[in-house]
């Protein structure tokens, strides 16, 4: 009798994983622009950890970040193959004046060269919460090849908004 239940309560548990939908890994760009509103807080940050911006990102390419009174218009775009969770941005104009950590930026209407680094976009749970690192490269012993860590590096994150 046992031995039935538990062959029953097998083939129960496999059939419910079966029938359970697997989760596609969702792109980069996907999930940035599923949400049009963001949330940028940098805890990390030791200058202001209270810093927050609010980004609006739109699947078009087009990105506008309120820091503090300072509103700047970017481009965004995500890197190909390996550079697929990285974000890079581009300045296109920006009012000008305190941004979130207290800095005066002055205007500007003219598009700014793109980032040379990217940042680096880790999705780290379900709720759509993305992480912001810089990677952090390192020589591995078998190879002698440059390798991407993450780590201590990861400065804030992006929550939905909306």
């Amino acid at each position: 009798m046992t031995k039935v239940v538990r062959t029953f309560a097998f083939g129960m548990a496999t059939a419910l994983l079966c029938v359970q939908p697997v989760a596609a890994q969702v792109p980069l760009s996907a999930k940035l622009s599923a949400h049009q509103t963001w949330t940028m807080s940098a805890p990390l940050n030791q200058q202001n950890p209270d810093c927050v911006e609010t980004w609006s990102i739109f699947a078009d390419g087009k990105m506008t970040i309120q820091s503090g009174a300072e509103r700047v218009q970017k481009q965004w775009r995500v890197g190909e193959g390996d550079e697929s969770q990285s974000l890079y941005l581009r300045r296109m104009s920006s009012t000008g004046g305190l941004d979130c950590l207290k800095n005066e930026n002055a205007p500007f209407e003219e598009p700014q060269p793109e980032a040379l680094e990217p940042l680096w976009v880790l999705a780290f749970n379900e709720n759509d919460t993305l992480l912001l690192c810089n990677p952090l490269y390192v020589k591995t012993e078998y190879d002698g090849k440059l390798s991407r860590m993450y780590g201590d590096n990861c400065w804030g994150k992006l929550i939905p908004a909306d």
